[in-house]
């Protein structure tokens, strides 16, 4: 099992998230360690990760569905 860590980033808000690969599919305990942080940190950065598209919507996914962004040029 992978030991997430959230560390902040800055004094008012942002983490940034490491030991974890987001390629790959993730367990509960991890999808609710990574909501904990949004929560409290309002914003996360992912560094070092090398996705894909597919994996990237592949992650996101894990978090509940995508939207269609309103310019279809994204």
């Amino acid at each position: 099992m992978m030991n997430i860590i959230a560390t902040n980033t800055s004094h008012s808000m942002g983490a940034t998230v490491t030991n974890f690969d987001a390629a790959l599919l993730i367990s509960d305990d991890i999808r609710a360690t990574i909501i904990r942080a949004l929560h409290e940190f309002q914003f996360l950065v992912f560094p070092n990760q090398t996705l894909t598209q597919a994996q990237q919507v592949a992650f996101t996914q894990q978090f509940g569905p995508l939207e269609q962004h309103i310019n279809s040029e994204f």
